[in-house]
């Protein structure tokens, strides 16, 4: 993502748009600066400087506290986007992930159509922009896509990767610090190129196994696979409309359904969560989450159908809506649970019996009355 937190800020608040951003620590303090809008970079501001050094380099600029909850929750808006092209999907941080396509392409299209799609699919449900690099290895799409942003797409392939990244510094290479920059440019090796061209046995007799690594990497070597985070950490659907709403029946109906696909999803996973979150995104993009903790897990969908209208009721401004979501988090496998007056056991058994139905013929064949507008 670009300037991700900068960029959230300046959706969310219009009158931070085309200004200098920065977030971080207040500009009086001892902290550092976390990211910055593109129109700071321009000043000379960038990530981990310190926030006085910003201040004094761009006194006129925004300075904003780190908000990691709203953050978190855009993030997993945007990790739920990429699964929905690949399960393969390894986060990396809030902001950025590895995706592995390859299975993906008999459905989807070719690599290169896929990068492109999924990154209008970012722009158009979050209002944010995407750098995507695409390539045959992690290093190299990783390298891709820092070369061109914001809203950047670079493709290297076996045909043009020398072109494209040895031309560029060694401390482009992962691993590569400072220290170890200055070290190989005393060598006079100041290019992934300069490591590429010298026998691997000359790094590995500098630098032990990291500098067999440094050859690998500068050669477009890397055999390390997309790993996908296996912890399920939440579970969510959400619905952007064709074009805004202000009917709340509509809403309901959306939420009902989302609900049932939810709780579908968890009880076939043995899964249940206890936290359950409503996000509400406005026409103008404004985007409201609230949440609500059940006393215990849980993973009846009746629950997180009424508990989730109640939220979006409370906190509905009676403005046009763009899209609604919901989701369960503080997932667990414990499907064991002590049975309190808030478990209703008559709606388990509806649950399971409704499983029983769609496992044989289809999600569709069978729907609770309040999605046939009863």
């Amino acid at each position: 993502m670009d300037a991700f937190y900068a960029s959230v800020e300046q959706r969310d608040n219009p009158k931070l748009k085309g200004k200098p951003v920065i977030i971080g620590a207040d500009p009086s303090g001892r902290g550092v600066v976390s990211t910055c809008s593109y129109e700071a970079r321009k000043y000379g501001v960038h990530s981990a400087m310190p926030i006085r050094t910003a201040y004094k380099l761009c006194p006129t600029g925004m300075y904003l506290p780190v908000n990691m909850r709203k953050y978190k929750v855009v993030s997993d808006e945007i990790h739920e986007i990429f699964r929905r092209y690949t399960p393969l999907v390894e986060p990396i941080s809030l902001d950025e992930a590895f995706l592995d396509v390859t299975h993906s392409r008999s459905l989807l299209g070719t690599e290169v159509e896929i990068a492109l799609k999924l990154q209008k699919e970012v722009k158009e449900i979050t209002n944010l922009t995407a750098s995507i690099g695409l390539s045959y290895n992690k290093f190299l799409a990783k390298i891709a896509s820092d070369l061109r942003k914001p809203m950047g797409f670079v493709h290297i392939h076996k045909d043009n990767f020398k072109e494209k990244i040895w031309p560029l510094s060694v401390s482009r290479i992962w691993g590569v610090g400072p220290k170890t920059r200055v070290y190989l440019e005393q060598l006079n090796i100041k290019t992934i190129g300069d490591i590429a061209r010298l026998p691997d046995s000359v790094f590995e007799g500098w630098l032990g196994k990291a500098g067999k690594q440094l050859f690998l990497l500068a050669q477009g070597i890397d055999n390390r696979k997309v790993e996908p985070a296996h912890e399920q950490k939440s579970i969510g659907k959400e619905i952007t409309f064709n074009e805004d709403i202000t009917n709340s029946n509509q809403v309901k109906r959306c939420i009902a359904q989302m609900s049932e696909q939810i709780g579908s999803r968890m009880r076939k996973n043995n899964l249940k969560g206890k936290v359950l979150t409503v996000k509400i995104r406005y026409h103008d993009f404004t985007t409201v989450t609230r949440s609500f903790s059940f006393p215990d897990h849980m993973n009846n969908d009746k629950d997180i159908r009424d508990w989730a209208f109640s939220i979006f009721k409370k906190n509905w401004t009676g403005d046009p809506i763009r899209l609604i979501g919901i989701s369960m988090s503080n997932i667990t496998t414990d499907m064991m649970q002590q049975l309190t007056l808030f478990t209703d056991q008559k709606e388990d058994i509806i649950c399971e019996t409704m499983d029983k139905i769609r496992e044989k013929y289809g999600f569709e064949s069978i729907n609770r009355g309040h999605l046939e507008g009863k």
